[in-house]
C-alpha cells in the first residue's frame, strides 16, 4: 500500500535525521578558532612557542617539563559567528518543486542569530625544579574544543504563526510558500547548542634536558541539542512545510577516553622541534529524540519510542611545529593535520517504532555516510618583550599571528552551519605581567568569505527514494558568506617553586 509504504519510508527517514544531525558535534578544521588560551589565539594557534606553559596539557604535553614550577592559565573566549545563506531554487527541469518556488516567491537570506558564545577553559601544569621528580611534570585541566556552540537560524514554526498573522486570508499553499521562503535551511540546521567537554591529566618526563616526552590522558564528554526539520510529503512532487517533520535531538554524556602524546627536542637553546598526536574518538553517546508528526499525518500514525545511541568519530590529529625563544622574541611555525576522512559515517542506534494503518515497524540502526576530506593548517606567530620583569620590573609583551586552513566538508556536502571554505585568519594581542600574573587581551578574526555551490549532493531526506527515486531535494546549493570573530582573555600565575 503506497500510504503505508510512505510512512514506513518517512520513519526511516526521522531516524536519518538524527544521525544526519550528529555532525553538528564534530568540529573540523575551518571550524574551530584556534585555539584555547588566549595568548595562543594572538599567535595565529600556535602553541609550540607556549609549551613551557600549562597549555601544553592540551596541545603537546612534553613541554610539560619545561615549566617552571607552578603555572595556572584560566581563560574566556567570545566567539561571533556571521553565517549567511541563500539558498537557490530548484532548477526549472528538476522535478523537485519547492513551495516557495512553485508560487513564484524568492528564498530569503537567512542568518546565524545566535550571537555571542562564550567558551572558558582552565589549564594548570607543575614541574618541580629540584629533587627526585625534577625530571617529571604533571598538569590538570578542563576545556573544550574552541570552536562554536551555539547557533540558530529562522524556526518554521515561528513563521508559520507570523505568516498567517500577516495573511490571514491566505490560501495554505501561500501560507506553504511564506514559510519555505523564510526557512529556507530548515532541513539542515535550525538550531543546536553544542560542547565537548575534555577533563584532562597529563605526566611529561624528560631523560637528558633537550628532549622530552609526555601524555594526555583524556575524557570526551559530548552535550548536543539538535533541532531540524524533516520532510515527509509522501504523495506528491513537492516541498511543503505543512508537510515536514520536526526533529529534536538531545545527547548528555557517554564519555569517551582519549589521550595526547607528544616530543619535544631542544638541540640549542632556545630553538625546539615538537610533534604531537591524538588518535581518532569514537563516542557513544546517550540521548532521546522527539519527532513532531506534521498535522497531516497526525491522524494517520504515530511515532513511539524515544531513546537514541549516536556513534561519534573525531579525526586523528598530528601537530608538528618548530619554535625559537631568545632574549625578547618569541616566533613559532606549526603544521596540523586533522583525519576527517576517517570520519565515514554517523551512526544512530534507536527504538523508534512507526505504527500506521495498523502495521508496525521498527526503525532500527541507521548509518549516514559523509564525503568528509581531511583538512590541514598552517600557522605562523609569535611575540615580543617590550619590558621585561627581570629588567623593567614588569612585562609588556605583543602577539601577532596568521593562519591559513583548508575545508573538510565539500562543496557537495555543504550545508549550514560548517560553513567556512578554506580560509586566513589574522590575530594579535597584548599581555601585561607583574609579579608572577599576567593578564593578554586578544583577537582572531577570519575575514568574510563567500562562495557558491551549484553541485549540492545534500539531500533533504535519502529515504524518501523508497518511495520514488525521483522525489529528492538537494537544500545546499546556494550562496554562502560567512566571516568570525573571537575575542579572549586569558589570567596567568607562575612562579611558585620556580627556581631563579
Amino acid at each position: 500500500m503506497r500510504l503505508w509504504s510512505g510512512v514506513r519510508s518517512w520513519g526511516w527517514m526521522a531516524a536519518a535525521a538524527v544521525a544526519a544531525s550528529a555532525p553538528g558535534l564534530a568540529q573540523a578544521a575551518g571550524i574551530n578558532i584556534p585555539e584555547n588560551g588566549a595568548e595562543i589565539s594572538a599567535r595565529g594557534g600556535t602553541a609550540s612557542s607556549l609549551l613551557d606553559t600549562a597549555y601544553a596539557l592540551e596541545f603537546n604535553p612534553a613541554g610539560l617539563t619545561t615549566v617552571n614550577g607552578l603555572d595556572i592559565r584560566i581563560g574566556g573566549r567570545l566567539v561571533n559567528s556571521n553565517i549567511t545563506f541563500a539558498r537557490a531554487n530548484p532548477d526549472a527541469d528538476h522535478i523537485q518543486q519547492t513551495a516557495a518556488s512553485a508560487n513564484g516567491v524568492p528564498f530569503d537570506s537567512v542568518s546565524n542569530g545566535a550571537g555571542w558564545n562564550f567558551l572558558p577553559s582552565l589549564h594548570a601544569a607543575f614541574h618541580p625544579t629540584s629533587g627526585m621528580l625534577s625530571h617529571f611534570a604533571f598538569g590538570a585541566g578542563v576545556f573544550g574544543p574552541p570552536g562554536r556552540v551555539h547557533f540558530s537560524f529562522p524556526d518554521p514554526r515561528k513563521a508559520l504563526t507570523a505568516c498567517k498573522a500577516e495573511n490571514p486570508d491566505a490560501q495554505p499553499d501561500d501560507i506553504d510558500a511564506c514559510v519555505d521562503a523564510r526557512t529556507p535551511q530548515r532541513y539542515s540546521l535550525v538550531e543546536a547548542n553544542m560542547v565537548v567537554v575534555y577533563p584532562s591529566v597529563a605526566v611529561a618526563w624528560s631523560p637528558i634536558k633537550a628532549l622530552s616526552f609526555g601524555v594526555t590522558f583524556q575524557a570526551a564528554i559530548p552535550t548536543i541539542t539538535f533541532k531540524q526539520s524533516l520532510g515527509v510529503n509522501l504523495l506528491e512532487h513537492s516541498e511543503k512545510p505543512s508537510s515536514d517533520a520536526f526533529v529534536v535531538l538531545d545527547v548528555d554524556g557517554g564519555a569517551a577516553f582519549t589521550g595526547v602524546m607528544g616530543a619535544r627536542y631542544e638541540p640549542i637553546p632556545g630553538l625546539s622541534f615538537n610533534a604531537s598526536f591524538r588518535p581518532q574518538i569514537v563516542m557513544k553517546s546517550p540521548g532521546t529524540v522527539s519527532v513532531e508528526l506534521p498535522a497531516s499525518l497526525q491522524s494517520l500514525g504515530k511515532v513511539d519510542g524515544k531513546s537514541a545511541t549516536l556513534t561519534l568519530k573525531m579525526p586523528p590529529q598530528v601537530r608538528v611545529g618548530a619554535a625559537y625563544k631568545m632574549n625578547r622574541i618569541a616566533a613559532a611555525l606549526e603544521f596540523v593535520y586533522e583525519g576527517w576522512s576517517t570520519n565515514d559515517a554517523f551512526t544512530v542506534k534507536n527504538d523508534l517504532t512507526i505504527t500506521a494503518v495498523g502495521n508496525t515497524t521498527q526503525v532500527g540502526t541507521i548509518s549516514i555516510k559523509n564525503g568528509w576530506t581531511d583538512a590541514y593548517s598552517v600557522r605562523l606567530g609569535g611575540g615580543f618583550d617590550i619590558k621585561q620583569p627581570k629588567t623593567d620590573g614588569y612585562l609588556l609583551q605583543l602577539n601577532a599571528g596568521a593562519l591559513w586552513e583548508s575545508n573538510a566538508v565539500p562543496a557537495e556536502q555543504q550545508v549550514i552551519p560548517f560553513v567556512t571554505g578554506s580560509r586566513i585568519g589574522l590575530s594579535g594581542g597584548v599581555t601585561v605581567g607583574y609579579k608572577g600574573f599576567d593578564l593578554t587581551a586578544s583577537v582572531i578574526g577570519f575575514p568574510n568569505t563567500a562562495f557558491d555551490v551549484t553541485t549540492s549532493q545534500a539531500e533533504r531526506g535519502v529515504a524518501s527514494k523508497e518511495t520514488d527515486p525521483n522525489n529528492i531535494v538537494y537544500v545546499g546549493n546556494g550562496h554562502y558568506e560567512t566571516s568570525t570573530l573571537a575575542l579572549a582573555v586569558g589570567l596567568a600565575y607562575h612562579g611558585l617553586g620556580a627556581a631563579e
